[in-house]
C-alpha cells in the first residue's frame, strides 16, 4: 500500500515538473516582450468639430494599417490623430473599420504599417498569472509587470474581461496586456481610481478573444467617419469615459457621467468610489463622504472583491472628511 502511495506521489510530482518545464519553454524573455510590445503600441487623441481635444487613449496595431482603441474614446469625435511609440512619429487616422460597442472595442484605419502584436487566447488567463502592460501615454513610454486577480472583471465591467493589479499610468485605456508568451490577452481599462500610494488599484481588461472575433467578422470593412457613430455606450464604456474625463482634469464632467452610471446601476461600487473622488476634488465633502461610504457598503457585499489596503486607505480619507 505504501509503495502505491509513493508511486502516485512521484507521478504527480513528475506531471507538475513537466507542466512547469513546458510553461518555461514557451516563456519569452521580459526584455523581448517589452521591446516588441512598445514597438506596436500607439497613443491616440480625438477632436471635436472645432478641433478641440476631447479624448485620449492608448492602442496597438493588430494588423498592417489597423489599430485597436477603446470605443468610448472615439464616440462623439470628429477626427483623431495618433503617435507611434516605435519612433514617436505622428500618423493620420482615416476612420473606423469595425466596432463592438458592447465590448468597448473599435478598429481604426491608419496611414502607417506599424508593428502588429500577436493575439493570445484570453480563455487561458487565470488568477495569479504574470502579465505585462505596455503603455504609450501622452508621449511617455512605460512597461510594467502585474498580476491577474480574477478571471472576471468587477462591477459594471464584470462580463467583458478579467481583473488585474498593476501600476499603470493615466491615459492608458486601450493599452495591450500581454502574457509570458508575448501574446496580447487583454485590452486595458481603468477601474477604481487611485487616490494615494498605499492602496491597491483593481483594473480590468477586455478579453482578447472578443477582439479576435471582431477581426474575423468585420475584416475588410471600408473606413467610416467618426461622426457616423451613434451607438449608446454601455455601462463599462461609460465608466471608462468618466475616468478619461477625470484624467483630463474635467472633474465636473466626470461626475456627471458617474451620475449616469449610478442612475442606470445603483449598485455600482466603482462608480460610487470614483464619484466620491470627484466630489472630494470639487470640495463637496458631505457628498464625497456619502459616496465613499455607499461604495464601501456595496463593495463589501460583493464576495469576490477583497482589498484590505484599499479599505484602510478609504478609512483614512473618511476620517479626514469628518
Amino acid at each position: 500500500m505504501k509503495s502505491r502511495i509513493n508511486t502516485g506521489q512521484h507521478f504527480t510530482t513528475l506531471v507538475i515538473a513537466l507542466f512547469c518545464l513546458a510553461a518555461l519553454a514557451h516563456a519569452v524573455p521580459e526584455w523581448q516582450i517589452e521591446q516588441q510590445a512598445l514597438n506596436g503600441t500607439v497613443f491616440v487623441e480625438t477632436k471635436n468639430i472645432s478641433q478641440t481635444n476631447i479624448g485620449h487613449a492608448s492602442g496597438f496595431f493588430v494588423a498592417p494599417y489597423r489599430i485597436v482603441v477603446p470605443y468610448h474614446v472615439i464616440v462623439g469625435a470628429n477626427s483623431a490623430e495618433g503617435r507611434n511609440a516605435a519612433d514617436g512619429h505622428e500618423f493620420k487616422i482615416a476612420g473606423v473599420t469595425a466596432v463592438d460597442s458592447a465590448r468597448n472595442l473599435a478598429i481604426l484605419q491608419v496611414s502607417i504599417h506599424g508593428n502588429p502584436l500577436s493575439l493570445g487566447n484570453s480563455d487561458d488567463v487565470g488568477p495569479g498569472q504574470d502579465i505585462y502592460v505596455s503603455s504609450y501615454s501622452s508621449g511617455r513610454k512605460s512597461f510594467t509587470k502585474g498580476k491577474v486577480v480574477d478571471r472576471k472583471g468587477y462591477d459594471v465591467c464584470d462580463e467583458i474581461g478579467f481583473s488585474l493589479v498593476a501600476e499603470i499610468k493615466l491615459g492608458s485605456d486601450g493599452t495591450p496586456i500581454l502574457n509570458v508568451e508575448n501574446k496580447v490577452v487583454g485590452i486595458f481599462l481603468r477601474g477604481i481610481l487611485k487616490w494615494e500610494e498605499s492602496h491597491e488599484v483593481f483594473d480590468v481588461a477586455i478579453r482578447s478573444n472578443y477582439l479576435k472575433a471582431l477581426l474575423d467578422s468585420q475584416w475588410g470593412r471600408a473606413a467610416q467617419h467618426f461622426s457616423l457613430l451613434r451607438a449608446e455606450l454601455d455601462l463599462c464604456a461609460l465608466l471608462s469615459k468618466a475616468n478619461m474625463k477625470y484624467e483630463r482634469g474635467q472633474h465636473a464632467a466626470a461626475k456627471e457621467i458617474y451620475d449616469e452610471v449610478i442612475r442606470r446601476n445603483p449598485k455600482s461600487f466603482i462608480a460610487h468610489f470614483n464619484r466620491g473622488k470627484m466630489q472630494q476634488l470639487l470640495r463637496n465633502k458631505p457628498a464625497a463622504k456619502a459616496d465613499f461610504e455607499k461604495g464601501m457598503e456595496l463593495a463589501r457585499a460583493t464576495k469576490r472583491f477583497k482589498a484590505g489596503k484599499f479599505f484602510k486607505s478609504l478609512g483614512k480619507i473618511l476620517r479626514a472628511l469628518l
